[in-house]
């Protein structure tokens, strides 16, 4: 639900014209290959993944990939892991 209220409200603004979804890190990566984005906001938790795991796949695509990892969960280690 969260997930599509972003995707809902990044759709809405006149100045982003592509908004991809995707629920793993297999299908985030072959949108990334195929969209080229601005930026990309993933959800620390990607089913058994994580965000961080598909921050590290993205910038071996591309060094210079923008890349958000939001989270509800304040460990230390999930900072780490994500930095």
């Amino acid at each position: 639900m969260l997930l599509e209220s972003v995707r809902m409200a990044l759709e809405s603004q006149t100045d982003i014209s592509t908004v991809e979804v995707a629920s793993s890190i297999e299908g985030a990566t072959a949108r990334f290959r195929s969209s080229s984005p601005d930026v990309v906001i993933a959800d620390y938790r990607i089913g058994s993944e994580s965000g961080a795991d598909l921050a590290r796949a993205l910038l071996k695509l591309d060094p210079a990939a923008t890349i958000i990892i939001v989270s509800g969960l304040t460990s230390p280690l999930v900072v780490d892991d994500c930095v």
